[in-house]
């Protein structure tokens, strides 16, 4: 078959996020503002996008331990839907739930909601960074390059991207966005290749009850294949928000002023699998049931100290959830640059996961590459001792920063 265009590789659109730790206190803090139509239709679109992307990827994978972050796949795809048009657009902002919202309100919302996130708790270190890199001599539409700078607040740089330096600068940028928990996201820069967007995430926050680490013990964790592994198990009795029925148990465990939280949420019977529980029981109306029939009450809680990495393709699951025609020949992506000639080669995740006494390091690389066409006691009782679902989000707005599953801790 003869091609009578072959697109041009464009561009890679990266976003990082990264989490580490904070100092605690307790505290019954609220959202400084009441969110705007814009910034609930935003949020909703995120939470909606969320749980679709993440039972597209767990449900039914080989993999023991999936963990993304929605929030930095949604906002790499939103700068992206910048550069989109006709079909193309209609599909990208269908598949990220963005419906009835027109680009300029997309664009206001993901710029007030960024703003509000890394303002929002003072005991919490939130960073978010956005850039444009791109080759010397490539003409980008100005609306597009507007759009990303008034908007997303991005930085922008023209780099010889012949030269290999190229590599290491934008992996410095990535490093210092991420306090040096990401370190390199591209490894080289393929011929042809004209632009690379990156935003970086950054959290950091201890949790409001720490874990005594002379505490932690040797523990069994029983794996879904029936394996037995032993594993560093911390545990406390403290004060926590919890739901619990005859199918999950779930339990809110609060950093910095307690804004910010990590939901923990396994099956009720040992026996139920975990993606039984993602594919059947996971969802925005159950979520919002169980946040909003949750109970406090003093808890004991046994939790994996864990450290994982993850790392996969997005373009198949993408495809899957309603917007294929970004990485066909027939994409239209006009609004980067009029001539058009341009697709989605690649999206690429990254993710890194540290949860321990003191709180939880994370961090997330989405890439979205542009190029050619060819590529029992008194106590409640909470053991996560198997399988669980874990949810790092912003509990007043319901903005979901992560969310995984974990089948292996010492993967």
């Amino acid at each position: 078959m003869i091609m009578k265009l072959s697109k041009l590789p464009l561009l890679t659109l990266l976003l990082l996020i990264a989490c580490s730790e904070s100092v605690t206190d307790s505290g019954n803090a609220e959202l400084p503002r009441e969110l705007t139509k814009t910034e609930k239709a935003i949020v909703q679109a995120d939470r909606s996008f969320s749980i679709k992307m993440f039972k597209e990827l767990a449900v039914g994978s080989d993999e023991e331990n999936v963990f993304i972050s929605p929030l930095s796949i949604s906002m790499a795809l939103g700068m992206t839907l910048n550069g989109a048009n006709g079909q193309t657009f209609d599909e990208m902002q269908s598949t990220l739930e963005l419906h009835g919202l027109s680009l300029p309100e997309i664009n206001e919302g993901y710029s007030s909601l960024k703003e509000l996130l890394t303002d929002l708790d003072p005991k919490v270190q939130m960073e978010i960074g956005n850039s444009i890199w791109s080759s010397q001599g490539f003409q980008i539409e100005e609306d597009f390059s507007s759009n990303l700078t008034n908007y997303f607040d991005a930085e922008s740089s023209e780099l010889d991207f012949n030269d290999p330096e190229s590599v290491n600068i934008i992996n410095n940028w990535v490093q210092k966005k991420t306090h040096g928990k990401i370190n390199e996201i591209i490894e080289s820069i393929p011929s042809g290749m004209i632009m690379y967007l990156i935003n970086a995430v950054y959290f950091k926050g201890d949790w409001v009850y720490e874990f005594d680490p002379e505490k932690t013990t040797e523990r069994n964790f029983y794996k879904e294949d029936g394996q037995v592994k032993k594993v560093d198990m911390m545990t406390q009795k403290l004060p926590a928000k919890f739901y619990s029925d005859e199918s999950i148990q779930m339990i809110d465990l609060p950093y910095g002023n307690g804004l910010f939280t990590m939901s923990l949420i396994k099956p009720t019977s040992d026996s139920t699998p975990i993606d039984s529980l993602i594919e059947t029981d996971l969802s925005l109306e159950n979520l919002e049931k169980w946040y909003g029939e949750n109970e406090k009450d003093t808890v004991d809680i046994f939790l994996p100290k864990l450290e994982l990495s993850y790392e996969k393709s997005l373009n198949q699951p993408l495809e899957n959830m309603g917007m294929p025609i970004a990485f066909t020949n027939q994409a239209d992506f006009s609004n980067i640059n009029r001539n058009g000639g341009l697709t989605i080669s690649e999206v690429k995740h990254k993710t890194y996961l540290k949860l321990d006494e003191e709180g939880t390091e994370a961090a997330a690389v989405t890439s979205v590459g542009i190029g050619t066409t060819s590529v029992g006691p008194s106590n409640p009782v909470f053991n996560f001792n198997r399988s669980y679902v874990m949810i790092l989000r912003e509990k007043e707005s319901g903005t979901i920063l992560f969310i995984g599953k974990v089948g292996n801790p010492e993967n």
